[in-house]
């Protein structure tokens, strides 16, 4: 640092001008740190900011990616839970039809009785309840159809018995128109 000094000056007063001229570049060093350092804050408090946003949005994007694996969980059990009832509960409904010819003095009355059988069980009785179902309506058609057989024998003997006492009587008096004939 160069300083000029002249005759008028004294050493005092060079010596003030010095000590003025340091505190200014001190004044100014001190300005200049503490700009840089609201700089540094301010970048810092930036800095922090947006790290606070970053992780909030991955917060919440992993919230929706929860959320979105949740119900889709919930989808999947509720139409696995739907496929197990459809599954677990069959309704089996047989419908048998029961013919029986009732004698009323002379008169024979058909009664026909529907019998509808609602069955709920599960899978594994279904077999079970189809072969019950099954040879119970066969049994039936074939009691039936023994019933229709010896209801319409007994039709033809009837018949015939019938046509055999028509012959005897028409013969019977074909002969005792002969017999008053001949005695003329």
């Amino acid at each position: 640092m160069i300083v000029v000094v002249t005759r008028a000056e004294t050493e005092k007063e060079v010596a003030t001008r010095e000590a003025a001229t340091w505190l200014v570049i001190v004044v100014v060093v001190i300005e200049l740190i503490e700009v840089v350092v609201e700089a540094v804050v301010v970048v810092t408090v930036v800095a922090v900011a947006v790290v606070t946003v970053k992780v909030a949005v991955e917060v919440v994007l992993l919230s929706v990616v929860v959320l979105i694996v949740v119900v889709e969980v919930v989808v999947v059990l509720k139409v696995v839970v739907d496929a197990v009832e459809v599954v677990k509960v069959v309704v089996v409904v047989e419908v048998v039809v029961v013919v029986v010819v009732v004698e009323v003095g002379r008169r024979e009355v058909v009664v026909v009785v529907v019998v509808v059988v609602v069955v709920v069980v599960d899978v594994v009785e279904v077999v079970v309840v189809v072969v019950v179902v099954s040879s119970s309506s066969s049994s039936s058609s074939s009691s039936r159809s023994s019933s229709s057989n010896s209801s319409s024998s007994s039709s033809s003997s009837s018949s015939s018995s019938s046509s055999s006492s028509s012959n005897g009587s028409r013969s019977s008096s074909c002969s005792r128109s002969n017999s008053s004939r001949s005695s003329r």
